[in-house]
């Protein structure tokens, strides 16, 4: 009986999800809110970036809204947190891959996304889910 051939998996889904990966082990879970940030020092328009275990997260402030996202592009693993952000679209200063920071979607090609982790703020803390 012939084998099938594992099938290709695209580069992008690769980047920074492994089994090693904790928030790889917990998907379907539901995970706990950490203190990553204060508020008051997120300015409107920025990113930041925080290290959450062995994770690095890119935060974002649009408006009076925290946004999460896995800090590294999913083309080569640029840092998220330190592109231009225009509106709600964060662009990847190695390569300029654009992504909206509310739903972690590329613009041109949502097929194309990046994760997110749900925030939320409890005075001033910024909390993320992981």
């Amino acid at each position: 009986m012939p084998m099938n051939p594992t099938p290709a998996i695209p580069l992008f889904s690769m980047v920074r999800f492994s089994i090693e990966n904790p928030a790889y082990v917990r998907m379907g879970r539901m995970g706990q809110f950490v203190p990553v940030a204060k508020y008051s020092e997120c300015r409107e328009g920025e990113g930041r970036v925080v290290a959450v275990g062995q994770d690095e997260i890119a935060l974002f402030r649009v408006g009076d809204r925290m946004c999460a996202l896995t800090n590294a592009c999913p083309h080569h693993g640029g840092p998220i947190g330190d592109g231009a952000l225009d509106g709600k679209i964060v662009t990847c200063p190695w390569h300029g891959w654009e992504f909206n920071v509310l739903t972690g979607k590329n613009p041109v090609n949502p097929n194309i996304g990046i994760k997110t982790y749900p925030v939320r703020v409890d005075g001033d803390n910024v909390e993320v889910e992981l």
